[in-house]
């Protein structure tokens, strides 16, 4: 699915929480993105959207969106059809965690906060959160665990 830029600067919703549940991009990686988006002229990576009663909520894809307008300013032949994928409200944050993941690792307090979530949010058990994040996460149970407990790690020693 395609969007042009000035169509989904109108319809994307872009909640504050979803922004800040990640460290911030460092000067270097936000220069390298730049570069890039600069190099290919468009965006090579889909936003992530969800659809909820908000309208379109950006789930990924927060830092690409927020240099798309220096980004046109400076490259006018840069490509204004975003492309987006569309998921599951209910699939959001662990959608955000997963990418994450994908792109630089998770700190201890970025894994602790999904389980968080899933305890508060989802009305899991900490048992249960522990071993879903594991699950959603592609990481191994000890390291959930390790990251949710830190005095655990240094008793085992």
């Amino acid at each position: 699915m395609y969007l042009h830029y000035n169509e989904l600067k109108n319809l994307l919703v872009i909640k504050e929480e979803n922004k800040t549940l990640f460290r911030q991009q460092t000067d270097t990686e936000k220069a390298s993105l730049k570069e890039a988006l600069l190099f290919h002229k468009k965006l090579l990576s889909p936003l992530v959207i969800c659809e909820n009663i908000l309208g379109l909520v950006l789930v990924d894809g927060h830092h690409r969106w927020n240099l798309l307008p220096e980004i046109i300013e400076e490259c006018p032949e840069f490509d204004l059809n975003i492309p987006l994928v569309k998921i599951e409200p209910s699939e959001a944050i662990a959608e955000m965690m997963r990418t994450q993941l994908g792109r630089r690792n998770l700190s201890t307090s970025e894994i602790t906060q999904y389980v968080d979530y899933l305890v508060i949010e989802e009305g899991l058990t900490k048992t249960e959160a522990i071993q879903q994040t594991a699950e959603d996460l592609d990481l191994s149970v000890n390291k959930v665990k390790n990251s949710v407990y830190p005095d655990r790690k240094k008793q085992a020693q």
